[in-house]
């Protein structure tokens, strides 16, 4: 369920139109790391944040992603790697490193 307002209420909408308070919504939210870097530099980054959603996570990768190379991590476990397509601003989705995160 990805949540879409935030009302002054302590609640959150979600877009099936159910309402769950902000502290059950962190209890729904996984952590992800993103570890991501240029093919011409061996410095990776690493970004952590939490998401309710793969999809939240996603998005939130595509848009923090400093680099044309990043894998995500999803509490620990990779998830995907990913490819930033020329200078279309594309990333191309694939299957995770067998690495685990560090």
């Amino acid at each position: 369920m990805d949540f879409v307002s935030s009302p002054e209420s302590g609640y959150l909408k979600g877009k099936d139109g159910d309402r769950k308070s902000i502290s059950e919504v962190r209890l729904l939210m996984s952590h992800y790391v993103l570890h991501s870097w240029d093919q011409r530099s061996a410095a990776r980054e690493e970004i952590a944040f939490d998401s309710v959603s793969i999809a939240g996570a996603l998005d939130k990768a595509k848009k923090v992603a400093s680099g044309t190379k990043a894998d995500l991590y999803e509490d620990g476990r990779p998830v995907c790697s990913m490819e930033l397509v020329g200078k279309t601003g594309v990333w191309l989705i694939g299957k995770p490193n067998e690495s685990t995160e560090d």
